[in-house]
Order: structure tokens, then sequence, then C-alpha cells
């Protein structure tokens, strides 16, 4: 890829939106670690965890980045995610996968996110 493309991994999805105008959902974000990396490059970020202690910790997290945008944060445990089908553009789901036994539960927030 070139500098300054907006196309792929680096910056949005082949055919979607450039990655600063993305809705992201960050689905098990936890201490906000990757929702930190990439909130300041995105338009809205949302941190989606079960663990409200986590969840807490990821909301200090990124209020003292202070970034462009407000993200949001929402208590829930897969597949109750609180959000309508096609809400977002990219979904993160790190370190999480490994927590869910079943198959059919560990896809269903992909497949209407």
């Amino acid at each position: 890829r070139r500098a300054g493309d907006t196309e792929g991994a680096a910056g949005g999805a082949p055919g979607g939106r450039p990655l600063h105008e993305q809705r992201v959902l960050d689905m098990g974000c936890g201490t906000g670690n990757y929702a930190c990396a990439v909130a300041p490059h995105v338009h809205t970020m949302v941190c989606f965890d079960g663990n409200a202690s986590m969840l807490a910790r990821c909301q200090e997290k990124l209020e003292a980045l202070q970034t462009p945008n407000t993200p949001s944060f929402m208590q829930g445990i897969l597949p109750d995610l609180p959000m309508d089908d096609d809400s977002f553009d990219s979904v993160m789901c790190n370190l999480v996968l490994h927590h869910i036994e079943d198959e059919e539960t560990r896809n269903a927030g992909f497949s209407r996110t």
C-alpha cells in the first residue's frame, strides 16, 4: 500500500468508508488497550464488555486521551448486543473469543453488527 491510501486494513474496508468516517465497535473491549489505539482515528467508537470494572477502566483511559470524538460505553454479554443490526462499519474483538465456548454465540454479534 502507498502512504495515504484510505482503503484496506490501514485506512478502511475495501469499498467502505475511510477509517476516519467509520463507526467501530470494540466487542469485548476489556480495559481499552485496543480502543485507545483506534479511537483517535475513527468517527465513532463504541466499547462493549460484560465486566463493569473493566469497562470503567476503559472509559477512564479513553477520557484521558481526549479524542476528538466522544466514545460510548455499553455493558452486556454476547450474543445480547444492545444495538441495531448493521450499526457499525467495523468490529474489533481481541482476546475474547476463547472465552466463548458456543460457536453460535461467538458468531452472533459479528453477523448483525
